[in-house]
């Protein structure tokens, strides 16, 4: 079985591209409900929402070293605003009232990382994004997962992480010259294009994610040969 590994902010955690495997929306998703499997694919995704780049880096660094995600899988990774940094919740808040997960964990759905700390099994890294200017460091980290998993596909969320179109040319050219695909049309755009438009959260509306994924995603996967 193909096993993909989706990763995002909430231009990913909205839908987890269980587009790929339904026309339905599901009328509530729990922030541990992200396996979709049909008979020759399996997808997890680890979407947070209001995530980080370093959140998803963080979560595929700790499923490699346990094994849950192997050479020949599949990635999907959707590039966040760079500004976003990932930091401690105990250094912001107080923990205790945080909201948690049925799994007493604190909650993706509402924009927070809690994981196993593989260097130090006594403690978890728990956190949360914060908003910090700097740009530089994601493409870096997509030149070192493309060395650990050749089939990387990188997506855009929205043309705003970019401070200009020439920026944006000038990271496509990058994801090129390190021989990483991407999907050229960021989510949202796409979606305005395309005669979906966004809702008032500024994202794409269901009928934007569901067009997204059956007419740039899952086409661009089977172009490179990954799935049928």
């Amino acid at each position: 079985m193909k096993k993909i590994h989706a990763f995002g902010c909430s231009l990913t955690a909205g839908h987890h591209w269980r587009y790929m495997f339904t026309d339905d929306r599901p009328d509530t998703m729990s922030s541990r409900d992200r396996i979709h499997v049909n008979d020759e694919v399996e997808l997890q995704s680890y979407a947070v929402t209001s995530g980080s780049n370093d959140m998803q880096l963080i979560q595929y660094a700790n499923e490699v070293h346990y094994n849950h995600i192997v050479k020949d899988d599949i990635i999907i990774w959707q590039i966040t605003n760079p500004e976003r940094r990932i930091v401690s919740t105990r250094n912001i808040y107080d923990t205790i009232n945080l909201p948690t997960d049925s799994d007493g964990r604190l909650s993706r759905d509402d924009g927070y990382l809690d994981v196993d700390h593989v260097f130090n099994p006594e403690i978890r890294i728990e956190g949360c994004e914060l908003s910090v200017k700097s740009h530089l460091r994601q493409l870096w980290q997509l030149n070192g997962i493309k060395r650990e998993n050749t089939k990387l596909l990188v997506l855009f969320g929205w043309n705003g992480i970019f401070e200009s179109d020439i920026e944006k040319q000038n990271v496509m050219k990058f994801l090129k010259n390190k021989d990483i695909d991407y999907i050229e049309d960021s989510m949202c755009e796409w979606s305005i294009i395309n005669g979906h438009d966004i809702n008032d959260t500024n994202h794409p509306t269901d009928e934007g994610y569901l067009g997204f994924t059956r007419k740039k995603l899952m086409p661009k996967l089977q172009e490179l040969g990954w799935i049928e």
